[in-house]
Protein backbone atom coordinates (compact mmCIF):
# COMPACT_ATOMS: atom_id res chain seq x y z
CA UNK A 1 0.00 0.00 0.00
CA UNK A 2 1.33 3.44 -0.88
CA UNK A 3 1.71 6.22 1.64
CA UNK A 4 -0.14 9.45 0.88
CA UNK A 5 2.32 12.05 -0.42
CA UNK A 6 2.38 15.28 -2.37
CA UNK A 7 2.86 15.04 -6.10
CA UNK A 8 5.56 16.95 -7.89
CA UNK A 9 3.00 19.29 -9.43
CA UNK A 10 1.49 20.11 -6.04
CA UNK A 11 4.96 20.95 -4.69
CA UNK A 12 5.69 23.17 -7.71
CA UNK A 13 2.39 25.01 -7.26
CA UNK A 14 3.22 25.68 -3.60
CA UNK A 15 6.70 26.95 -4.54
CA UNK A 16 5.26 29.27 -7.19
CA UNK A 17 2.71 30.68 -4.75
CA UNK A 18 5.45 31.27 -2.14
CA UNK A 19 7.65 32.96 -4.77
CA UNK A 20 4.78 35.25 -5.81
CA UNK A 21 4.09 36.19 -2.20
CA UNK A 22 7.78 36.98 -1.69
CA UNK A 23 7.77 39.19 -4.80
CA UNK A 24 4.70 41.09 -3.60
CA UNK A 25 6.20 41.63 -0.15
CA UNK A 26 9.52 42.78 -1.63
CA UNK A 27 7.83 45.29 -3.95
CA UNK A 28 5.56 46.59 -1.22
CA UNK A 29 8.56 47.22 1.06
CA UNK A 30 10.59 49.09 -1.59
CA UNK A 31 8.72 52.41 -1.38
CA UNK A 32 8.86 52.75 2.44
CA UNK A 33 12.53 51.74 2.39
CA UNK A 34 13.35 54.38 -0.23
CA UNK A 35 11.35 57.00 1.66
CA UNK A 36 13.32 56.20 4.82
CA UNK A 37 16.63 56.50 2.92
CA UNK A 38 15.53 59.84 1.47
CA UNK A 39 14.52 61.14 4.90
CA UNK A 40 17.87 60.01 6.29
CA UNK A 41 19.71 61.96 3.56
CA UNK A 42 17.65 65.08 4.30
CA UNK A 43 18.44 64.81 8.00
CA UNK A 44 22.11 64.33 7.12
CA UNK A 45 22.10 67.55 5.02
CA UNK A 46 20.33 69.41 7.84
CA UNK A 47 23.02 68.26 10.24
CA UNK A 48 25.81 69.29 7.85
CA UNK A 49 24.25 72.73 7.38
CA UNK A 50 23.83 73.23 11.13
CA UNK A 51 27.39 72.05 11.88
CA UNK A 52 28.94 74.30 9.24
CA UNK A 53 27.04 77.32 10.52
CA UNK A 54 28.12 76.58 14.09
CA UNK A 55 31.75 75.94 13.10
CA UNK A 56 31.87 79.14 11.04
CA UNK A 57 30.56 81.20 13.96
CA UNK A 58 32.87 79.51 16.45
CA UNK A 59 36.09 79.71 14.40
CA UNK A 60 35.38 82.91 12.49
CA UNK A 61 36.29 81.12 9.24
CA UNK A 62 33.69 80.29 6.65
CA UNK A 63 33.23 77.10 4.70
CA UNK A 64 31.95 76.06 1.30
CA UNK A 65 29.53 73.36 0.34
CA UNK A 66 30.28 72.38 -3.23
CA UNK A 67 27.48 70.50 -4.97
CA UNK A 68 28.73 68.67 -8.04
CA UNK A 69 25.57 68.09 -10.05
CA UNK A 70 27.42 66.14 -12.75
CA UNK A 71 29.23 63.87 -10.30
CA UNK A 72 26.15 63.86 -8.06
CA UNK A 73 28.04 64.43 -4.81
CA UNK A 74 28.38 67.06 -2.11
CA UNK A 75 31.74 68.23 -0.77
CA UNK A 76 32.60 70.42 2.22
CA UNK A 77 35.66 72.71 2.15
CA UNK A 78 36.92 75.24 4.66
CA UNK A 79 37.79 78.77 3.50
CA UNK A 80 41.11 79.14 5.19
CA UNK A 81 44.07 76.92 4.36
CA UNK A 82 44.00 74.30 7.07
CA UNK A 83 45.46 71.41 5.17
CA UNK A 84 41.93 70.04 5.02
CA UNK A 85 41.33 68.62 1.56
CA UNK A 86 37.61 68.57 2.10
CA UNK A 87 35.08 65.95 2.95
CA UNK A 88 32.68 64.19 0.61
CA UNK A 89 29.24 63.54 2.07
CA UNK A 90 28.19 59.95 1.52
CA UNK A 91 24.48 59.19 1.42
CA UNK A 92 23.07 55.72 2.01
CA UNK A 93 21.84 53.88 -1.06
CA UNK A 94 21.87 55.59 -4.43
CA UNK A 95 20.72 59.02 -3.27
CA UNK A 96 22.07 62.01 -5.15
CA UNK A 97 21.65 65.77 -5.28
CA UNK A 98 20.54 66.57 -8.82
CA UNK A 99 19.26 70.17 -8.63
CA UNK A 100 20.03 73.33 -6.65
CA UNK A 101 17.86 76.42 -6.31
CA UNK A 102 19.13 79.80 -5.16
CA UNK A 103 17.83 83.35 -5.59
CA UNK A 104 20.04 83.52 -8.70
CA UNK A 105 18.18 80.63 -10.31
CA UNK A 106 18.11 76.91 -10.85
CA UNK A 107 21.16 74.73 -11.55
CA UNK A 108 20.88 71.27 -13.06
CA UNK A 109 24.51 70.67 -13.98
CA UNK A 110 28.03 71.79 -13.16
CA UNK A 111 29.31 72.73 -9.73
CA UNK A 112 27.43 75.02 -7.37
CA UNK A 113 29.31 76.58 -4.45
CA UNK A 114 27.32 77.58 -1.40
CA UNK A 115 29.40 79.85 0.84
CA UNK A 116 29.05 79.90 4.60
CA UNK A 117 30.31 83.24 5.92
CA UNK A 118 32.35 83.62 9.08
CA UNK A 119 29.04 84.53 10.77
CA UNK A 120 27.48 81.27 9.64
CA UNK A 121 25.21 82.87 7.05
CA UNK A 122 24.53 81.58 3.54
CA UNK A 123 22.31 82.64 0.71
CA UNK A 124 18.98 80.81 0.93
CA UNK A 125 19.29 77.60 -1.05
CA UNK A 126 17.40 74.41 -1.76
CA UNK A 127 18.64 70.97 -2.77
CA UNK A 128 16.66 68.26 -4.49
CA UNK A 129 17.62 64.84 -3.21
CA UNK A 130 16.62 61.96 -5.43
CA UNK A 131 16.84 58.22 -5.04
CA UNK A 132 17.49 56.44 -8.32
CA UNK A 133 14.96 57.51 -10.90
CA UNK A 134 12.16 57.41 -8.36
CA UNK A 135 11.30 59.51 -5.34
CA UNK A 136 12.70 62.98 -4.80
CA UNK A 137 12.34 65.55 -2.06
CA UNK A 138 13.48 69.14 -1.62
CA UNK A 139 15.08 70.67 1.43
CA UNK A 140 15.44 74.46 1.62
CA UNK A 141 17.76 76.27 4.04
CA UNK A 142 17.13 79.92 4.88
CA UNK A 143 20.19 82.11 4.69
CA UNK A 144 20.55 83.76 8.07
CA UNK A 145 18.89 81.27 10.39
CA UNK A 146 19.53 78.02 8.54
CA UNK A 147 15.98 76.88 9.21
CA UNK A 148 15.21 73.86 7.04
CA UNK A 149 11.96 73.36 5.16
CA UNK A 150 11.04 70.19 3.27
CA UNK A 151 8.94 70.13 0.11
CA UNK A 152 7.87 67.51 -2.38
CA UNK A 153 7.81 69.73 -5.49
CA UNK A 154 9.89 72.60 -6.78
CA UNK A 155 6.87 74.88 -7.24
CA UNK A 156 6.29 74.75 -3.48
CA UNK A 157 9.58 76.65 -3.08
CA UNK A 158 9.22 78.94 -6.11
CA UNK A 159 7.35 81.70 -4.29
CA UNK A 160 10.10 82.05 -1.68
CA UNK A 161 12.80 82.27 -4.33
CA UNK A 162 10.74 84.71 -6.45
CA UNK A 163 10.54 87.02 -3.42
CA UNK A 164 14.28 86.70 -2.82
CA UNK A 165 15.09 87.43 -6.46
CA UNK A 166 12.84 90.50 -6.43
CA UNK A 167 14.47 91.80 -3.24
CA UNK A 168 18.02 91.51 -4.65
CA UNK A 169 19.50 94.94 -5.47
CA UNK A 170 21.02 93.59 -8.69
CA UNK A 171 17.76 91.95 -9.84
CA UNK A 172 16.89 92.99 -13.35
Amino acid sequence: MTKPAFTLIELLVVLIVVALLMAVVTLSMKAPYQAAQLQNAIEQMQLVDRQLRDRSRRTGAGSDVIVDLDGRNVEIRRHRATGDDGQIIQFLGNIEVDRVLTARGRSDNGRVTLRFSSLGHTPTYALRLRIGRGNSKWVMFTGITGEATEADRENELSAAFDLLAAARPDAA
